[in-house]
């Protein structure tokens, strides 16, 4: 003789059925209901901390590497003291290193410049907001949306920081190999 076992599982309660369907009957049914997984002030998974945790430990490890990268090449290149590009403090004050990329559109930066510039781009790399526009009140939000309009303008008069970088290499490749 076979039986059909029927369960709905559902996220605050799971249903059985079991039948016999020679006979059409119903041998078993029930329900049982508990308290939903959630948070009961706004009904969030009380889960989504981890996985918010976990979403962002690739996105940390993938920084750390790049940053990694940035100070080795940067090293490779005969740059001094590498661990002052990543700290505030050792920026001059006035000169935010979003005000340094804009001048990297009109002059060339030195060393410690550029090492800066390259640095924040390497640890912002694929950044990118899903935010279209500044709320009302956010200044700061306005100031940024602003700075990165006129930036963008002044994208087609730019020169590239790699190229200078990969002129640099194969000139240092010529040079050591000899061709």
């Amino acid at each position: 003789m076979a039986y059909n076992l029927g369960i709905d599982i559902g996220i605050s309660s799971v249903g059985f059925a079991g039948v016999n369907p020679g006979k059409q009957d119903t041998l078993v049914c029930g329900t049982h209901i508990f308290e939903p997984a959630e948070n009961p002030k706004d009904g969030a998974s009380l889960a989504a901390p981890r996985w918010e945790q976990r979403g962002l430990r690739p996105v940390i490890h993938r920084r750390a590497v790049r940053k990694k990268a940035i100070r080795t090449l940067l090293a490779g290149n005969g740059l001094e003291d590498i661990e002052a590009i990543d700290a505030s403090e050792a920026a001059p004050p006035g000169k935010s290193v979003w005000d340094l990329r804009k001048e990297a559109l009109e002059r060339q930066l030195t060393d410690a410049e550029l090492s800066r510039v390259l640095f924040h781009i390497a640890k912002r790399r694929g950044f990118q907001s899903n935010r279209k526009s500044a709320k009302p009140d956010n200044t700061e939000g306005k100031k940024a949306l602003s700075a990165a309009k006129e930036l963008q303008e002044a994208m087609p008069r730019m020169v590239k920081i790699f190229d200078r970088f990969e002129k640099a290499r194969l000139a240092a490749t010529t040079s050591l190999f000899g061709w």
